[in-house]
């Protein structure tokens, strides 16, 4: 049986869903729904094989109306409409899948998943950037990283993009929300694939915007709009213990382990960078998401020589030293598929055929969304 989709907002991000879906089997979209008929006929001509036979709506009510019940509805619209069309489509029993950041406010969040579960149906915002392939093979190497590099300690996240031309903000502000809302959450998605982010919480932060910013109707840019970023986090509860190894003889599972970490955004430099370092007891896991490559620095304490031989990687030899050890060995992640294509296809397989458990869902992304989104003083 084919999992039916519509999607509601006919924009860029809509281009990147109708590339992916062309490669999953056993999905049909079984409608278009956006305020701009042009919008919809432009993807139809340029996307024919996909969507010659879909019907057009200006709303998900005349979708539903017309008596198409999907199994789900995409919503890629600007962050300002999310919740008023979530709410709709969540009102008629159809599962709502997000793009992120979900809402502007935690109290909209919990609306949203209230009005799913009183509906008996499913909310859920869709973190795309958490599925990358670098991500996702750190994540296949996490237990092994832990075992022989120890536990997390400290985090370090630097997500750039090239939004701003001298005082030229050249992406839409009204869909965005500033650099914090938008690539911030990109940062926590990830670190959510490292770390239990109940751990955390905001110790600081600091966001700007340049003198004499303007749009591209050269209208002035609200001052809530900001272009660079930084904020601190912190714990005062203590990880998982570390439980000893032999390749830790010396290691106390009774050592707690406090976590601290910045995320730094910015649009200001005109160019695209995005990494994440992860900073353990006994080396460095390096996400760059610029490169799609994992780079694992091992120290080198007395006492201890880390050993990589037990990671399952193809000629995992050709990357390690004759001796079975290695101070670093990176893994590359990209192939001819774009990056953001391989991230929506991982996501949408996972969210089509194998969804998480609900309470989790919600879980983190209620802590991701209040490490967001909680009202903390700029400076």
């Amino acid at each position: 049986m084919r999992f039916q989709i519509g999607i509601v907002g006919i924009g860029k991000i809509a281009q990147t869903y109708f590339k992916v879906l062309r490669r999953i089997p056993n999905v049909q979209i079984t409608f278009l729904c956006d305020i701009i008929p042009e919008q919809m006929k432009k993807a139809e001509h340029a996307f024919p094989d996909l969507l010659a036979d879909v019907p057009h709506f200006s709303s998900t009510d005349e979708a539903f109306d017309s008596g198409i019940k999907p199994d789900a509805v995409l919503i890629a619209t600007p962050l300002n409409t999310h919740f008023m069309l979530s709410e709709r489509v969540l009102r008629r029993g159809r599962r709502v899948l997000l793009e992120k950041p979900s809402v502007s406010t935690l109290d909209e969040l919990a609306k949203l998943y209230a009005l799913a579960q009183k509906h008996q149906t499913r909310y859920q915002t869709m973190f795309h950037f958490a599925y990358a392939p670098e991500v996702e093979r750190f994540a296949s190497l996490k237990p092994q990283i832990e075992r022989h590099l120890g536990p997390l300690r400290a985090f370090a996240c630097d997500f750039q993009d090239p939004a701003v031309s001298g005082t030229l903000l050249t992406i839409s502000p009204r869909k965005l929300g500033g650099s914090y809302l938008s690539s911030g959450v990109n940062a926590l998605s990830v670190l959510n694939r490292a770390v239990d982010l109940s751990q955390l919480q905001v110790v600081s932060h600091q966001c700007r915007q340049i003198s004499g910013l303007i749009d591209r109707n050269n209208e002035k840019v609200v001052p809530e709009v900001d272009t660079s970023s930084i904020t601190e986090y912190a714990t005062n509860s203590s990880a998982p213990a570390f439980l000893p190894s032999k390749a830790h003889p010396s290691e106390s599972n009774s050592i707690p382990t406090p976590l601290t970490g910045i995320i730094r955004t910015d649009w200001e430099q005109n160019w695209n960078f995005k990494s994440t370092l992860l900073i353990f007891q006994y080396g460095t896991v390096l996400l760059d998401h610029t490169t799609q490559s994992v780079v694992l620095n091992a120290f080198s304490p007395e006492g201890f020589t880390p050993k990589f031989r037990e990671f399952p990687m193809e000629k995992i030899a050709e990357a390690i030293s004759p001796n079975k050890t290695a101070s670093q060995i990176t893994f590359h992640c990209a192939n001819q598929i774009s990056r953001q294509e391989r991230e929506y296809e991982t996501m949408f397989r996972h969210h089509f055929f194998h969804p998480e458990v609900p309470e989790l869902a919600q879980k983190q992304d209620f802590k991701i969304h209040e490490l967001l989104l909680n009202p903390i003083p700029r400076n």
